[in-house]
């Protein structure tokens, strides 16, 4: 089991991770014209995602379900906040290891 202080350090990545997905679907929009940026908003984003052990595919729907969080107030996951299920999904693979 993991501490509520590994637990807040795991929230701090996901949301850097999620800070990171957000400006790279923002840069997308304007194409060509920002694609380095892009690229490297999508690596340094791969490698947190790496680090807490979570596919692209993952990071993805993350992300997804934070903004739809965000901006309805509502979790698909009923009274679990998208942040607070991460953690623990996280938090449960890393305490596997």
């Amino acid at each position: 089991m993991m501490s509520d202080e590994e637990k807040d350090k795991i929230a701090e990545e996901l949301e850097k991770l999620y800070s990171l997905i957000n400006r790279r679907r923002f840069y997308e929009l304007l194409g060509d014209l920002e694609a380095e940026r892009v690229k490297s908003l999508h690596q340094e984003a791969m490698k947190i995602a790496e680090k807490l052990q979570l596919s692209e595919e993952e990071v993805e729907e993350m992300a997804d379900e934070m903004d739809d969080y965000n901006i309805t107030g509502v979790s698909k996951r009923g009274d679990i906040a998208p942040l607070d299920y991460w953690v623990e999904l996280i938090a449960s693979r890393l305490s596997k290891k």
